[in-house]
């Protein structure tokens, strides 16, 4: 038998706009027929991840409000992570996978933050939100298969791959050509940890999942299938970064055209290009050099034509009026 529900929604509009309630918050008329689920609490997700995944976690520091500002329950008021960090030095040791003992170990703070300790059923790589995107986006389109991927309220992507991240990662770059330092790209891995959902980071949000788990994810990818394009995207964001901090220097190079040098010393082709017998300094228009110009004691000089009038006039190359 076939039950159907059929929702009939009024066509009275003359209630519609926003109304704010007596603290000031600004409320939206709810739509009829929409059903809002409560929100999971921090240890409906704990039990999830130790049931489901097998995954250990162990609970964190917790937002108290002090003044009716949300502090660390850490008492460090300048805390880096506010509600998102082990509360003892040796987390290591509450570490479970028993929903029974997660059942326990949250009711004695129910607000405590959910943490993950790295490099026993999974390691993270960690990447800035923009390459993080990118990456998601080429992996998806190339059918890559992706672990859960989880983005945080401060800007930071991790994606969860196969423990041995700490090992195997540098060297794979080196051989991808790129240098582990120069590269935005940290690895989380034995001894580290992770904030899970629900947890949040002070007052910037809650850490969230870019890809939740599920069964299609349940098997982690190999840190090689992921970090050739997660290398790429985080170059492609230095590179970004660096235009974006450094307008100057590309105003100049986009001034100085093809085949100059904004800055650097000036090497054997400069000396003979511009006839200067002491071009052993920097370059005309470096820093520090002298701005670019003719050379002095070169005019304008004219080629006669063959059987014409001579030839525009033209200056030595190199010269800011070169030779068109």
């Amino acid at each position: 038998m076939v039950v159907e529900e059929t929702i009939t929604l009024t066509s009275d509009t003359s209630d519609t706009s926003d109304t704010s309630d007596a603290t000031g918050a600004t409320t939206r008329p709810r739509i009829p027929g929409q059903r809002t689920a409560p929100q999971a609490t921090p240890l409906e997700h704990a039990v999830r991840y130790a049931q489901e995944r097998a995954w250990d976690v162990f609970p964190g520091t917790w937002l108290e409000t002090v003044d009716g500002v949300p502090r660390c329950s850490c008492g460090e008021r300048t805390c880096p992570a506010p509600g998102a960090h082990p509360a003892r030095a040796r987390w290591a040791d509450e570490t479970t996978g028993s929903a029974t003992t997660v059942r326990r170990l949250w009711a004695t703070e129910p607000r405590a933050a959910v943490l993950l300790p790295t490099g026993r059923a999974f390691d993270a790589l960690e990447v800035p939100e923009t390459a993080g995107c990118l990456a998601l986006t080429r992996l998806e389109r190339m059918a890559q298969p992706l672990g859960p991927v989880t983005c945080t309220p401060d800007g930071r992507m991790l994606f969860f791959v196969l423990p041995g991240v700490a090992a195997k990662a540098p060297a794979t770059l080196r051989r991808l050509g790129w240098s582990p330092s120069a590269l935005d790209l940290r690895t989380k891995s034995a001894g580290d940890w992770v904030a899970a959902p629900p947890t949040r980071l002070g007052t910037r949000g809650a850490v969230q999942w870019a890809r939740e788990p599920n069964a299609a994810n349940r098997w982690l990818p190999d840190v090689d299938e992921l970090l050739p394009t997660l290398a790429y995207a985080c170059g492609r964001e230095a590179a970004g970064r660096a235009v974006r901090t450094a307008p100057d220097s590309a105003a100049r190079s986009a001034a100085d055209g093809p085949g100059r040098t904004a800055a650097g010393p000036a090497g054997p082709a400069d000396r003979t290009t511009t006839g200067s017998p002491t071009a052993t300094g920097p370059a005309p228009g470096a820093p520090g050099g002298p701005p670019p110009g003719p050379v002095p004691g070169a005019g304008p000089r004219a080629h006669p034509a063959r059987n014409g009038p001579a030839a525009a006039p033209y200056r030595v190359a190199g010269t800011a009026a070169a030779a068109r």
